[in-house]
């Protein structure tokens, strides 16, 4: 509830689940703004860099991950986003 408030307030804000709308509650935003959120399916690695390509592009990205799963998705975090500082947000 608290991204979708987020996200009604700034039109920057997307969302981005591997496969786990439901469990990370981010089918309520998916429900409401379905153009602002991807589920990208089973591949956390992507969801990264994928939020990671928004973020240099001026968006806002909620990654939202299992953080049991977030191992999958490690060298992307690295890589992707923490060496070149990008503004996404991990919620794990």
């Amino acid at each position: 509830n608290t991204l979708l408030e987020l996200a009604q307030k700034n039109p920057k804000i997307m969302g981005v689940t591997p496969a786990m709308p439901t469990g990370c509650s981010m089918s309520i935003m998916m429900k409401a703004m379905p153009d602002r959120v991807f589920d990208v399916g089973i591949a956390e690695g992507h969801a990264v860099t994928f939020s990671g390509g928004m973020a240099k592009e001026g968006l806002i990205p909620f990654c939202n991950i299992y953080s049991s799963f977030s191992q999958r998705a490690y060298d992307n975090i690295i890589h992707d986003l923490a060496i070149l500082n990008l503004p996404v947000v991990m919620c794990l």
